[in-house]
């Protein structure tokens, strides 16, 4: 693994950082990841401003800064100012979808704020207690799911954070500037001599599966819907292994099925499923380290045994898909990345954009009790969000549409997070709740809706 720190420059932002930050400045809608806990005890100030400093003092603190110098990349430092815990006004249930979105507004790491730490008691439709909800918003570019899993059990554990680098002093940085530069220039001729030098034929590159034609118009007026919903996780494992499988083939089972559901991929065709895995070593440095396996599931595995999916060979699809993703390096890119990190906006805007998966199924499986306990106990079930503050139908549909999901495991209940990214076929949250409610009563599963 190529290490992003420089002893004279700080720590440089990578490919992915750089590609969502550039988000933030326009370049699509902004990505921000989000922890939510929810707990049946009202808010515990002490134990979350405990929680929100030592967050503080670790490595989601990254503030974006721009080089000295054209040509070197961004790099990660500390930011001046430091976040303390938000706590709101008490929150509706029926309104908590709305109020999580808001908690993502205002991110931005090149203005120093990568991440944010809000909380708020909940209140049932009758106005009485309905516990309370702590939420962690990082943006992508700072943080993948990973990153935000090992400074959660840190800040947890009181074990010493990995902190953002600080800011060097001017020489330093203008030294390590001139580096990268040179190391960039190093990057990109190996990349010239590659391409064109040894007259390397370029292996074909695989398409997106098409979505089918449009069935409506894209809607006017249109809000990323998202759905949680809980279901008991002893439940799931028994139905998964019922179906000769686990609760993760289960879960990108669900997850293919509901493409089918939706109708972004025909149910006659196999569905392809985005499987993300960190690549995140010992006292990894990296904002983003995550790679991604990929599995084609045929309909007649989705729907080989009453109906519902044949998760043993499901299972066995996803363990070969691991198995070659941890075989492979990352392939050869037509442009050399280091060469688009030094491109202007306006310029990368110009470049293809890659698509959306039709589905992204990640599963953080069952959470280390650290970690859900670092907001305070009484943790009645943790879910994993990616909020897209500002997106357009317009925008996600040119991006091909598709369905995201998200799963984990604590306090004895599993959390299905669905993202309908595919605005004209996925409406409403309302509408991809009855969608998403209809594949788990399939299962046999009740779910408790967020």
């Amino acid at each position: 693994m190529p290490s992003p720190v420089s002893p004279t420059g700080g720590e440089r932002l990578q490919f992915a950082d750089d590609l969502f930050l550039r988000r933030h400045r326009g370049l699509g809608s902004p990505v921000v990841n989000q922890f939510v806990w929810r707990r049946t005890t009202p808010v515990d100030r002490t134990r979350l401003d405990r929680f929100a400093a030592a967050l503080a003092a670790g490595a989601l603190a990254r503030h974006a800064r721009r080089p000295l110098l054209p040509g070197a990349r961004w790099r990660w430092s500390t930011p001046a100012t430091l976040p303390a815990a938000e706590v709101a006004a008490p929150v509706p249930e029926a309104a908590l979808g709305c109020w999580l979105a808001q908690c993502a507004d205002g991110i931005d790491p090149a203005a120093g704020v990568s991440h944010r730490v809000a909380a708020a008691d909940l209140q049932a439709a009758d106005g009485t207690p309905a516990g309370s909800v702590v939420v962690l918003s990082v943006s992508h570019s700072a943080a993948d799911g990973a990153a935000m899993v090992e400074a959660v059990v840190r800040a947890a554990c009181d074990l010493p954070p990995r902190p953002a680098p600080g800011v060097p002093a001017l020489p330093q940085r203008v030294a390590g500037d001139l580096a990268d530069i040179a190391g960039r220039a190093r990057e990109i001729g190996a990349w010239a001599r590659d391409r064109w030098g040894q007259r390397r034929t370029p292996a074909p590159a695989t398409a997106p599966t098409p979505a089918p034609a449009l069935a409506r118009p894209l809607p006017e007026a249109w809000a990323l819907p998202v759905v949680v919903a809980e279901v008991d996780a002893a439940r799931v494992a028994d139905v998964a292994a019922a179906y000769g499988g686990t609760t993760n083939s289960w879960f990108v089972a669900a997850a293919a099925r509901l493409s089918h559901a939706v109708g972004r991929i025909p149910t006659d065709q196999a569905v392809p499923v985005a499987l993300p895995v960190s690549a995140r070593g010992a006292d990894d440095p990296r904002a983003n380290a995550t790679r991604i396996a990929r599995v084609r599931l045929a309909p007649e595995v989705l729907g080989g045994r009453d109906g519902l999916a044949d998760l043993a060979a499901v299972r066995a699809a996803c363990k070969a898909a691991y198995t070659e993703l941890a075989a492979t390096t990352p392939g050869a890119a037509p442009v050399p990345l280091a060469l688009v990190q030094a491109m202007p906006d306006r310029l990368v805007g110009l470049l293809p954009q890659p698509p959306n998966a039709a589905v992204l199924a990640s599963n953080l499986a069952a959470l280390d009790e650290a970690f859900v306990d670092a907001v305070g106990g009484d943790v009645r079930s943790v879910a994993a969000i990616a909020q897209q503050p500002g997106a357009t139908a317009e925008e996600v549909d040119a991006a091909g549409g598709g369905l995201a999901l998200w799963s984990a495991t604590a306090g004895g209940r599993t959390t299905l997070t669905v993202a309908g990214m595919d605005p004209a076929r996925v409406e409403s949250a309302d509408e991809l709740r009855a969608v998403v409610g209809e594949e788990l009563g399939r299962w046999g599963l009740e779910p408790v809706w967020w």
